[in-house]
């Protein structure tokens, strides 16, 4: 099940470019690589920081220390959630930086990029319980969802909205993800991860988006 879990996340990775590229005109396809390039370097970090959670948490699991695992999961998203928002403030002018202003558009589509990064990390909170208990096909059948969820969005909004409309549609199929996986864990674990150690973090995190964009031209 596992293969159709990775093929699942190459299609939320890539479909958008091949889409804009489609749908709308190669142009658009690089300014939105550019943004996306930009808005992965949140991925640097998340992924270090899961290379480090993974053992932690399998080895806390194996022994039930459940009340060890609910004491550090909160910073452990709220750290990730703290450098997204300053990766948001940042990248845009550094963007301009490097760029010609034919580019400077890709800014704005940085913030909603970094918004999916986050979401897709504390999703993967949710699937190593669902890979330690083994629910291999429970993990497939819901990326597989989010990604078709983001293949029909991606299909009804590029044509009228563009390269912008690719980066939220990412970020809706991401949230997709995210709330399927945790009902699951919801269902395994009621009392491991509670919905609370989410909201602030991810409400502050969305703010920053929207704020960092209104705001785009306040250095």
């Amino acid at each position: 099940p596992i293969i159709f879990h990775s093929l699942s996340t190459v299609i939320l990775a890539q479909a958008d470019r091949t889409m804009i590229t489609w749908l709308r005109s190669s142009a658009d396809t690089g300014i939105y690589s550019l943004a996306y390039q930009f808005g992965m370097v949140p991925q640097v970090f998340t992924t270090t920081f899961e290379n480090i959670w993974i053992p932690w948490f399998s080895v806390k699991m194996q022994f039930n220390d459940k009340m060890e695992i609910k004491r550090m999961v909160k910073p452990y998203i709220n750290t990730v959630a703290l450098l997204c928002c300053g990766i948001m403030l940042v990248a845009p002018e550094v963007l301009k930086l490097m760029t010609t202003e034919a580019y400077h558009s890709a800014a704005y589509i940085i913030s909603p990029v970094v918004l999916g990064i986050f979401l897709m990390f504390i999703a993967s909170v949710s699937i190593d319980l669902e890979y330690y208990l083994k629910k291999t096909k429970t993990i497939a059948i819901n990326t597989v969802i989010a990604a078709i969820v983001n293949l029909i969005a991606n299909y009804l909004f590029i044509p009228r909205y563009g390269a912008m409309a690719a980066a939220y549609t990412t970020v809706a199929s991401y949230a997709v993800s995210f709330f399927m996986h945790y009902c699951v864990v919801k269902k395994i674990e009621p009392n491991l991860f509670e919905f609370k150690i989410y909201i602030v973090p991810l409400v502050i995190t969305i703010l920053f988006s929207i704020t960092s964009n209104i705001l785009m031209d306040q250095i």
